[in-house]
Order: structure tokens, then sequence, then C-alpha cells
């Protein structure tokens, strides 16, 4: 008596194909993968830059209706002349400074270089890491005097710096 085996699977080449098809798939996921989060993170600079400038010039034009600023959580960097009218003449650092102070807590840095500075703002020079902010003032702007807002972002393993951003403090 003769058994009737069927074998019932797959052969050892087609099991071969079927990995070598998702080896190819995963490379090319990997690879686009890496572009998008890239392409991320460059926007989160963006937006985080552009933010801050748009709330400061608000925060800045509330100030000169002379509503007084208080929402930086270090109350000793609340600008507290805007209803006297004082607050035109403070520095464009003082500003920059009650900013950075706003803003510590609420952004992050999506590179991770500054693990002792989450935020990644800062107060001096220009950037150093991709990632960081940097608020300051200064006496070059278009409409002086102003702070000006520079980020640096990763672009293939070097530190590029975003455009320049003013925003005008005098009033």
């Amino acid at each position: 008596m003769k058994k009737n085996i069927i074998n019932k699977g797959f052969t050892l080449i087609e099991l071969l194909v079927v990995v070598a098809i998702i080896g190819i798939l995963a490379a090319v996921g990997v690879v686009a993968y890496s572009g998008y989060t890239a392409s991320a993170k460059k926007k989160t600079m963006e937006t985080n830059s552009k933010m801050i400038q748009k709330y400061a010039m608000a925060e800045i034009l509330k100030c000169q209706t002379g509503i007084d600023l208080t929402d930086s959580p270090n109350s000793s960097r609340h600008i507290k002349n805007c209803s006297t009218g004082g607050a035109g003449n403070l520095s464009s650092n003082t500003w920059a400074l009650y900013f950075i102070d706003v803003f510590e807590s609420k952004i992050t840095n999506p590179y991770n270089t500054t693990p002792s500075n989450p935020d990644g703002l800062l107060n001096s020079g220009p950037t150093r890491n991709a990632g960081e902010i940097v608020l300051v003032g200064w006496n070059q702007c278009v409409i002086s005097p102003c702070f000006l807002i520079r980020a640096a972002y990763d672009d293939g393993g070097t530190k590029k710096d975003l455009t320049d951003l003013q925003v005008p403090t005098a009033f």
C-alpha cells in the first residue's frame, strides 16, 4: 500500500523571495522615515521661531496700550511699567529675556542637543547647536531697537541657521 503524501507549504525559494522583498521595503522605508523626521524637525524650528515673533509683537502692542505683561512665570522678569509709559525705554535685551522666560516651558528643542536646556532658548551669541533659538537685543534692525530671533536646524549633519526674525521694541 502506497501512501499519498501531499506537501502543503512553501518552498525555500518562495520564502527567500518574500524575505528579500520585505528587506527591500524596509530599507526604502527607513530612508523615507529619516527624511520625514528631518523635515519635521526643521519645520518645528521655523514654527517655534515665528510663534515667538508673533506672540512678542502682540505683547509689545498690548504693552503700548498700557497693559502690563505678566505671562512670564518669573515675576522678576514681568514688564510692569507699560501702564506708566516707561516700557518704551526698556532695552531690547530686557524684552528678549522676558520672552525667553515666557516660552521656557512651552517649547522643546526637537534635536535634544541641549539636555541642560530642553527648550533650547538662549540669550547670547550665535546658535551653537541645531535646535537652539537665540533671542538677543540687537542694534541693527530695520526698525531699531529690536531683538533678534535666530534659530538653527540640522541639515544632514551640518548646523544651518534659519532666516533671522526681528521684533521691534520701540514705541
